[in-house]
């Protein structure tokens, strides 16, 4: 029996919906941020009444869906799974800042008229993260693993399965490059290590990653920004785009080929910075790694990618997967709970410890 799914996943940049037969894509359509705003800065009706154009224009039924599937945020630290989207969950959801958040409320907002499963699949917040890597230089700050454990997640079955084992049996560093960077340590199926896009590992496109602590004190308190100011400078308007205006990587190498470099100096830096943060993960796992894999939008980028791999091959085979995966990623999880391969969980039940 084939499964009709409907996978909604929200980011920064917008929203991307797609209908897939089991795991295979049949459409996506994109709707990008209101007026400059992310999912969470505007209300879900107006956010639910796009995502329903886009069905009515690919005339796509709901009726005829199997499950809804959506991304989710920062919902309390929890385990890695599938969650049934219910009314606590979908409220949580709706609370949440986050901009993922957006796409489990849609899909809650779709399934309930027609009584068809929600789920949301490794929300942002899932915490498996060794004790030991949460301790920083002061106690009042621990290391918190808000990362992209969705794509992570996918990525390193994906892996797996190329290498010819069981994900649990291996294990990985995967890092997953988009506006935001995700570097994380995958031992027996869990995720041991990720830096916090939003305040540590290598700067992307969009966030500063990170950056001098002192520094960092000196400017909060200089009078030059507000809090909220400063906030959105480090996790929105940093790494390359503060460097350079632009968060596109194809007009960096065309700045770059015409002779610019600052831009090859900010260019070589960001891989630099990933390299580095593909290191340490490494040393998280003993340096017992079976395979690099370097994924996301920025991974498109094949010279940007060979600046990483020339640091890092001599770590652990390296394995390149282009483009975002959280789409696909959704739609595998809803059917693993649809055909019963991976048990379900309802929130709640799976805090993390």
């Amino acid at each position: 029996m084939a499964f009709q799914i409907l996978a909604i996943n929200a980011d920064l940049d917008g929203i991307t919906i797609g209908r897939f037969i089991d795991e295979e894509e049949m459409w996506r359509d994109f709707i990008p941020p209101l007026e400059g705003a992310s999912p969470s800065e505007v209300g879900y009706e107006r956010w639910l009444e796009l995502t329903r154009r886009v069905l009515r224009h690919r005339s796509s039924e709901v009726e005829g869906l199997s499950a809804v599937v959506g991304s989710a945020g920062v919902v309390g630290p929890v385990s890695a799974g599938i969650y049934a989207v219910g009314e606590r969950l979908f409220e949580a959801l709706l609370k949440d800042p986050h901009p993922s958040s957006m796409g489990g409320v849609l899909a809650y907002a779709i399934s309930q008229p027609f009584g068809i499963p929600a789920f949301v699949v490794d929300p942002v917040s899932v915490d498996e993260m060794d004790e030991v890597a949460r301790v920083t230089g002061l106690p009042e700050l621990a290391r918190l693993p808000y990362d992209h454990a969705l794509a992570c997640r996918a990525l390193a079955r994906r892996a797996a399965s190329d290498l010819g084992k069981e994900w649990p049996n291996v294990n990985l560093v995967v890092a997953y490059l988009n506006s935001a960077s995700s570097v994380c340590a995958f031992r027996g199926g869990r995720m041991a290590y990720v830096n916090n896009p939003d305040d540590s590992g290598p700067f992307s496109t969009k966030k500063a990653g990170g950056i001098v602590a002192l520094d960092l004190a000196r400017m909060a308190y200089g009078g030059q920004y507000s809090k909220d100011q400063l906030m959105k400078r480090l996790t929105a308007e940093g790494g390359m785009v503060a460097h350079l205006g632009t968060a596109d990587l194809a007009s960096v190498r065309r700045r770059i080929e015409a002779g610019d470099e600052r831009a090859r100096l900010v260019y070589e830096a960001m891989a630099y910075n990933v390299a580095k943060e593909i290191g340490s993960c490494a040393a998280v796992l003993n340096g017992e790694v079976n395979a690099v894999i370097i994924s996301g939008e920025v991974a498109r980028d094949a010279s940007f990618v060979a600046q990483i791999q020339d640091r890092v091959r001599w770590i652990a085979p390296v394995l390149c997967y282009p483009g975002k995966r959280e789409l696909l990623a959704l739609a595998e999880g809803a059917l693993r709970a649809l055909t019963g391969v991976e048990p379900v969980g309802e929130f709640g039940d799976r805090i993390a410890p």
